[in-house]
Order: structure tokens, then sequence, then C-alpha cells
């Protein structure tokens, strides 16, 4: 595991987001922590892990080789809101982790 990839210990569902601007940029829906680490299923429900890793793959505006790097290297995914699509945030996106919110290092639109 990169050094950059712990961050994403400190994320939880429902945290909100911040871009460079400090804009609101939406909430947090869910973290895919880095291969090695062992998620604890019972806390997740049954097919939490199952959707997570299904979404991502089937994201067709994310081209594979990248999602292979990610699912590997771990990822939060932002709820944007109804009118706007889900998007993803690498581990090195993330510039701070506060209790309840997260500031990152680029704009909404340099997200995948």
């Amino acid at each position: 595991m990169v050094p950059e990839t712990s961050v994403l210990l400190d994320i939880h569902p429902g945290m909100e987001v911040y871009d460079l601007d400090n804009n609101k940029i939406g909430i947090v829906k869910y973290v895919k922590l880095p291969e090695g680490y062992i998620l604890d299923v019972d806390t997740m429900g049954d097919d939490t892990l199952r959707n997570v890793v299904a979404a991502l793959t089937t994201a067709a505006h994310i081209p594979v080789e990248t999602r292979e790097q990610i699912l590997q290297s771990g990822f939060v995914r932002l709820d944007t809101g109804l009118l706007h699509a889900d998007r993803y945030i690498t581990p090195d996106q993330i510039r701070d982790v506060f209790t309840e919110r997260i500031r990152l290092r680029v704009t909404r639109d340099e997200l995948l």
C-alpha cells in the first residue's frame, strides 16, 4: 500500500466533500479501501462490497486501466445529487480530512 491511501481510513459515508475552491460538491456515498485491508462486512451489509465493485466496473466513463488501478488503491464514491452522475475520488486527490468534512486538491470537474 502506498502511504497516501491510508487517508481513506478516516473517511466514512455522509461526510461533506469540498473542492479546491472550497465549494461543497457532494457527500461521501461509500469508501472502498485499498487491497490488503480487511473490511468488516457485518457493518456494511452482505452485498455492499460487491455493489461497490460492480458500480465501478460498469462505470463506462472510466477507462478500464484506471478502474483496475483505483480498485487496488481504493477510492471514495461521491454522491453529487440527483442531477449529476456520482464521481470517484482517488486518495491522491484528497488534501485534508476533518471530522465530518473532506477538502480536495482538485475541482469537481477533475474527478473521475
